[in-house]
This record gives C-alpha cells, sequence and structure tokens, in this order.
C-alpha cells in the first residue's frame, strides 16, 4: 500500500472531480479534460497540496449541479501525474487511480467541490475457489476475444492483463475498455463482492461482443448489397438488349394490364387510382423492386369482384327444400332465411343481413350457413378468425411493407369472384388482441350497415363496397364478443338438441353419410332406434351430434371391416352388441335420485356441451356457525351459497327452527365432480333448499330438480340455458322443475316433448320451493302407523288472568 494510501484510510475531505459519461477505476490511469471552473480549482490545488483528488461519476451527465441526486455514492480516490492548461481555458489531466472510496458527506464550498469520503479497501477473498477461478478465466478469454472487434484494446492491453495477479485488477482493466453505459461500469465499481464483479463484468464483455458481431455482419451485408446492386444491373441492362433483339418487350405488359383494366366497371376513384399506378409502371424500370410492387398491387386489383353477381334464388319452396334437406329443425333460423328473400323480392335488393349465430360445438353454425348460401344461391366464403390477434388480418398490410398483401376480408372477396357472396367470419368469439391492434374494432367498420359500403382496406388504398355482401358470425360464448361489435350483428341463439332431435338427425342424415363415406348398402349397416338411443346417452355428452357422428363413422368403418374381412352379408347394430363395436360406456349423465334424501338437491347445470343434474350435498356438524363450500366452485357460486345460508337463517322462526342451531353447527356444502369448475349463480334455490332440509332435518323430494339465482329477501331471479337444463332433467328421469318464474317466457320455445313430459312450475319466491320439495319423513311415518289417520291434539285453554 502507497503513501497516499495509507493517508486516506479513515474519513477525510478531498477536492471532488464530477465526471460526465466516465467511470474510473483503481490503478488505471486516464487523461481526461476538466472545464469547469470548480472542478479545475479543485484539480490544482490538489496538485499544489500533493494529495488526491476524489472522481466519481455524475448520475446525469447534462447538469452541473453537485448535490447526493445529481453523483453516484462511490467514486474512487486519484493521483494526478500530469496536469496542463489548454490554449481554449481547459485543463488537461492525467489521474491515476488508487482505491475506492464512498461519499460521506458533500461539504459547502464556494470555489471547489468538496466532500469528505471514507476509504473503501478490497475485500479478502480465496484463490483456490474454483468458481472464482472460472469467471476470471472467462473474463480474461472472452475479453481476448473482443479485442478482435475492438481497436482500442491493442496487443499490448492483452499483454498487461496476462501479468495482473490481483482479480480486482483484472477487473478494473477490463471494465476501462468496455463501451457499456455509465450506470452498468459503475455498477461493477460499487460492487464489493468479488464474485458479482466478476459475473457482472463477464455479462457487460459478451455483451460488447454481440454488439460487435452483429454491426460487423450488418457492415458486410450491406457491402454484399451494394456489390450485388451493381452486379444485377449489369445483367439487367444486357438482358433488356438480348429482349428487344428477340421481339420481347417489357411494354407489352403494361398494355396488356392497362386493356384489363378497361375492360372493368371500375368505380371513378378506383379507375384514377389504377391509372396513375400505371403512369409510374411506365416511367420505372422494369427491373426496380418497386415495379414489382406495383404489378402485384394492379393484379389485386384486377382479380377483385366489382360488378359482377350471382342472381338471387327468389323461391320460397326451393330455398325451404335446400334448408330441410340438410339440417332437421332450427325452425327460428331458416324462418328468418325465409323473411329475407321476401324482403329481397319485395324490395329487390341485395343488400344483405348480418347474423350472428350462437351456440355449443357442434350444433350445425358453420355447416348451416354453408346451406343458408346454397338456399340463396349466393358464393359461401369463409373467414376463419380464432387466434386473429392483428388489425392487418382485417385491413391488410400497408404498401410500404415487403410482401404486404390485402387483409382476409378482400382475400375472401377475391376467391368468391362476386360481390354479393355469404361470408361466414367464424368463431368471432376467439378473437385476441395485442400491440398490434384490436382486430373486432377494425370489423366494426366491416359489419356497420352505414360504413362497409365504403370499406377501407390499407392495402388497396380506395373504397370498396361490402354492402351486398350477407355477413354470418359465428360464437360459442356471446361474453367473448365486444359489445360494440355484438351490437352490430342480429344474434340468433342456437340452442342444443333434445335426444328426439338427434335420433331424428342420426336416422336422416348421419347414418346414410356414413353408409356413402365407408360404400355401405343401406341393407348392410342398420342401427336400432334403441342403439342410437344408447349411443347418445352413453357414448356422447354434447349439446350438437358432431361426437354422434363420430361414434357412428366409428361403427360403419368397424361394419366394412366385418363385411370384408369376414365375408358377411350385413351388420345390425342393437344394444347387446354396441358394447362390442365401441368398447365400455363413456358418458354417466345425471339421474335422478332413487329416494328422498337430507341435505342433497338436484339442481341444473350448464355448459358448454348441453345441461346436466348437478347435485347439491350439504352436511351439518356441531362447530361454531362456520360455512366450508368444496367441489371448485368460482366465486360467484360461492356468495350464492352465503346468500343461501343468509336467507335461511332469516326465516328460522317461519320453518319453526331453532335460530341457536345454526351457531352450534357447521355447514359444509359440496357439489360432487371437485376437478370439474363450477360457477354461476342459478344454483342458489337448489343451495337454499338443501341448507333449509340439513337444517330442519326434512329429506328433499328425489323427483324434483331446480334452477335459479336467489336474492337476500328471498326472491328467485332469471338464468340462461333453460332449455339444455330441462333436457337434462328430461333425460335424468326428472318429474318436476322448478324455474323462475322471470323464465316462464321461456317455455313458448321449448320443444313439445319437454312440455309434455315434464311438470314445470314457474316460482317467484324461494319459500314455494321449499314447500314444493322438502318431504316430513316423520309425519310420513305416524301416517303409515295410523292407517292415514292423524290426530291432532286440541288446544290447551288459556288460564284467566288473577
Amino acid at each position: 500500500m502507497t503513501d497516499q494510501q495509507n493517508k486516506v484510510l479513515q474519513p477525510q475531505v478531498f477536492y471532488t472531480l464530477p465526471l460526465r459519461d466516465v467511470v474510473l477505476f483503481p490503478h488505471m490511469t486516464t487523461t481526461i479534460l476538466v472545464g469547469r471552473e470548480k472542478s479545475v480549482k479543485g484539480v490544482e490545488e490538489a496538485k499544489r497540496a500533493k494529495m488526491p483528488i476524489f472522481a466519481i461519476a455524475q448520475t446525469n451527465p447534462d447538469t452541473d449541479t453537485f448535490d447526493e441526486k445529481s453523483i453516484h455514492n462511490i467514486g474512487v480516490l486519484c493521483s494526478i501525474i500530469e496536469s496542463t492548461r489548454m490554449a481554449d481555458g481547459t485543463l488537461k489531466v492525467i489521474i491515476q487511480g488508487l482505491m475506492r472510496a464512498k461519499i460521506v458527506k458533500i461539504l459547502p464550498s464556494p470555489d471547489y467541490f468538496v466532500c469528505a469520503v471514507e476509504a473503501i479497501a478490497d475485500a479478502n477473498f480465496a484463490i483456490e475457489n474454483k468458481e472464482l477461478l472460472g469467471l476470471i478465466k472467462g473474463c480474461v478469454e472472452n475479453f481476448s476475444k473482443l479485442a478482435e472487434f475492438n481497436k482500442k484494446i491493442t496487443a499490448e492491453v492483452i499483454s498487461t492483463l496476462s501479468k495482473i495477479k490481483s482479480p480486482f485488477d483484472i477487473v478494473n482493466l477490463i471494465a476501462t475498455y468496455l463501451s457499456s453505459a455509465v450506470e452498468f461500469k459503475q455498477k461493477i465499481l460499487a460492487e464489493n463482492d468479488l464474485g458479482k464483479k466478476l459475473y457482472q463484468t463477464l455479462e457487460l464483455i459478451k455483451t460488447d461482443i454481440e454488439i460487435s458481431q452483429t454491426e460487423a455482419k450488418i457492415s458486410k451485408s450491406i457491402q454484399e448489397k451494394v456489390t450485388k446492386a451493381q452486379k444485377d444491373f449489369y445483367l439487367n441492362e444486357q438482358l433488356k438488349q438480348i429482349k428487344k433483339e428477340l421481339g420481347q418487350d417489357e411494354e407489352n405488359e403494361v398494355a396488356e394490364l392497362k386493356e384489363k383494366i378497361a375492360k372493368l366497371k371500375l368505380p371513378k376513384e378506383v379507375s384514377e387510382k389504377c391509372k396513375n399506378e400505371i403512369k409510374k409502371l411506365e416511367k420505372m424500370n422494369p427491373y426496380a423492386s418497386e415495379s414489382g410492387v406495383i404489378r402485384n398491387y394492379l393484379d389485386w386489383v384486377i382479380s377483385l369482384p366489382w360488378s359482377e353477381q350471382s342472381k338471387p334464388n327468389n323461391s320460397f319452396k326451393k330455398a325451404s327444400e335446400i334448408l330441410d334437406k340438410n339440417h332437421y329443425g332450427l325452425k327460428k333460423i331458416k324462418e328468418r332465411i325465409l323473411e329475407f328473400i321476401a324482403v329481397q323480392m319485395k324490395t329487390k335488393d341485395l343488400k344483405g343481413p348480418i347474423l350472428c349465430f350462437v351456440g355449443a360445438p357442434g350444433v350445425g353454425k358453420t355447416s348451416f350457413a354453408h346451406s343458408i348460401a346454397q338456399a340463396l344461391n349466393r358464393k359461401y366464403t369463409k373467414v376463419s378468425l380464432g387466434g386473429v390477434r392483428d388489425e392487418s388480418e382485417i385491413r391488410g398490410h400497408r404498401r410500404t411493407y415487403i410482401g404486404s398483401m390485402p387483409g382476409r376480408i378482400l382475400q375472401s372477396m377475391r376467391k368468391a369472384k362476386t360481390t354479393n357472396p355469404l361470408m361466414l367470419l367464424d368463431e368471432i368469439d376467439k378473437m385476441s388482441y395485442d400491440l398490434r391492434g384490436d382486430p373486432s374494432s377494425a370489423l366494426l367498420e366491416v359489419l356497420d350497415p352505414e360504413q362497409n359500403i365504403n370499406f377501407s382496406d390499407h392495402y388497396l388504398e380506395v373504397d370498396y363496397d361490402l354492402s351486398k355482401v350477407m355477413f354470418i358470425a359465428t360464437a360459442n360464448n356471446i361474453a367473448g364478443i365486444p359489445v360494440p361489435l355484438r351490437d352490430r350483428m342480429e344474434i340468433i341463439k342456437l340452442s342444443g338438441y333434445t335426444e328426439d332431435e338427434k335420433m331424428h338427425i342420426a336416422k336422416g342424415h348421419l347414418i346414410e353419410k356414413q353408409r356413402k363415406e365407408t360404400g355401405l348398402k343401406k341393407d348392410e349397416f342398420k342401427i336400432d332406434d334403441a342403439a342410437i338411443l344408447e349411443l347418445i346417452r352413453c357414448y356422447t355428452f354434447e349439446a350438437g351430434v358432431r361426437n354422434l357422428n363420430r361414434e357412428i363413422s366409428k361403427l360403419a368403418r368397424k361394419a366394412t371391416k366385418e363385411i370384408v374381412m369376414k365375408n358377411m352379408k350385413s351388420v345390425h347394430i342393437k344394444v347387446d352388441n354396441l358394447h362390442k363395436y365401441l368398447g365400455p360406456e363413456k358418458f354417466h349423465y345425471g339421474m335422478a335420485h332413487k329416494q328422498d334424501t337430507v341435505g342433497v338437491t338436484t339442481g341444473l347445470a350448464y355448459t358448454e356441451y348441453g345441461g346436466d343434474l348437478l347435485d347439491i350435498e350439504v352436511l351439518k356438524f356441531e362447530g361454531a356457525g362456520k360455512i366450508q363450500i368444496t367441489g371448485k366452485l368460482g366465486e360467484v357460486m360461492k356468495e350464492s351459497a352465503q346468500a343461501a345460508l343468509s336467507y335461511v337463517r332469516s326465516i328460522a322462526g317461519e320453518m319453526k327452527i331453532d335460530a341457536k342451531k345454526f351457531s352450534k353447527y357447521d355447514f359444509h356444502i359440496h357439489v360432487p365432480e371437485g376437478a370439474t369448475p363450477k360457477d354461476g349463480p342459478s344454483a342458489g334455490v337448489a343451495i337454499c333448499v338443501s341448507l333449509a332440509s340439513v337444517i330442519s332435518g326434512k329429506a328433499v323430494r328425489k323427483d324434483v330438480a331446480m334452477t335459479g339465482e336467489i336474492s337476500l329477501s328471498g326472491a328467485v331471479h332469471e338464468i340462461g340455458g333453460l332449455k339444455e337444463k330441462l333436457l337434462a332433467a328430461l333425460r335424468g328421469g326428472i318429474k318436476t322443475v322448478l324455474i323462475p318464474m322471470r323464465n316462464k317466457k321461456d317455455l313458448e320455445e321449448m320443444p313439445q316433448e319437454v312440455l309434455d313430459q315434464l311438470v314445470i312450475k314457474p316460482i317467484g319466491h324461494v319459500r314455494e320451493a321449499l314447500k314444493e320439495c322438502l318431504v316430513d319423513k316423520k309425519l310420513e311415518r305416524v301416517i303409515k302407523k295410523t292407517d292415514g289417520r292423524i290426530k291432532v291434539a286440541p288446544k290447551a285453554k288459556k288460564k284467566p288472568r288473577k
């Protein structure tokens, strides 16, 4: 340790030299220019007094202030080797770092920058530490690799580095030559732990290597492009002369484009745009990259339909036949299409409606849209929107980008080749958005009848008329469609099929379809009605018929295999042999309970696969009035359980229940199939009945199912998915279903088989459900013992007051 270092072991006051964009390191010699008056005076005074000067980096190089916020906390004590006054008044100073130091206090001074600092000694380290040795080796090797790109790192610097034994000095030398930002170098200087210091240094070296390699690669690429451009120009000129000799002129291509554009019935704006583009093309070198962009643009304009239309179908009978042939049921949508044909006949206007089919997977949304196109004699084109997250997918890319092209809307119009196709926007609820824009916002213009007459595509740069297009969107969940977009469409809900409807579809469409696909004749492949019903109930669980079609396809393939391999004349599928072909049952649908049970209520659930029965189980046991809820329930369902318990407690007096019981027992509410997430408020009535049953000891009727949201006052509110829930109740052997009074209007659209086979009771209050569902088992036993005769004890006479 030198004499100057010994002098600063204790906190002392030093003249301070704030540095802009420079970080000094111990034992490194650096030349700097000092311009600020206070800094110049401080250097000169420190040199005169033969004492070190404290050099420290500024946090903001653009400021002249000197306070705790404007400078870093740790710097380097330096000895002044030489200082020289320059002609412009600045001071050229050569300084050498001695050791790190930390600011204790900034002292005010009118003439100098002065700080009280405390020296920081380097920490001890174990040279036998393998991790440290590995880091040191990595730093030295990578620094030598960096020297290939950085001319400042000379062979002399590498030689000096190889002779240094102290790992701290190795870090100091390397960090001095790195081109990293001040904050990263300052972080290395401030770090006390040798391992972390070496690791940070290695990271910065590798970053510098990557940047240098990238710069070299870019430089080489530019040089190659310049050389290639010169070569291409020379070859193109030769090719041009050869084509002239052969009589193949580029002017023929331009003339051909002009002729094609003249034949099109283009709007005035589009025609002017094409003429301007052709003028640019005529003046341009045919081998320039821009000429290719213009040709592609003109090809797109020529290929788009501008006036071509398909002849509309104005026959009700033909349209009905096509729709009925391809799809069973769906009366509401078929009626809407016939209404459109009637309006079209009356107004002679081809302006298309904008519809949105919402329903579970497999109910026939996409296939029905194709049938509508056939019925209306329109070209069918499909745009798949699932997973689209870029606005340019709808509006197209601007021509400034390489490989740009129009959006999916105009691409579909090009495929349709008419101005009035039926365009299916499939899975419109599956779109998302990111930093590249929101495609659903771009669709607002497409689906707005007032705006789509002048649809603007970024690539086309002129307005395109979409008003004659019939748009049909499909979605599984209406909540996934943004409200402004939803407002522009006519929502038509496709509910799940009943068992009877699935039976008709299987017999009338699916079985015949699979016969054709597998080459079977009618007498070679048959399925009994009972087997079809078993297929529907035990091998599929869905609102639509997609999986049913898949299972029938499997049966048809196995039947074909047996006929070919075993020389069988026919295969007849029955309930008895269904297991042989399809294996064990895949699904077990919810069934009504076999007996009345205390605390167990049958609720109704609506899923994306249709409806199902949902058991609500409640237990009570001694405790302190707490409630436990299990079964992977969502927040809304948990809140419904809390509301149900609060309501039951509030009517304890009416039910002749001791209110103190609620404080003596804990309640456990469980919904089976715990691995399946469940949520929604529609189980409120069922939870309320289960709680009332378990606290009163009265059993719940086994043949009653219920659905409805409840309020704290006991009012029953409207729910969704009523058709699917009623179908599940019918399938499960339920006889009576309690529904909210406000859902009574939905019964008008229910299938007749549901209304005929179920007793549906609308209720407006939970009291009605309690009255309908709870059964007093004790009373029933008394009635059985007395052969139906019940003796009622006379009321005790009141004693007169004295």
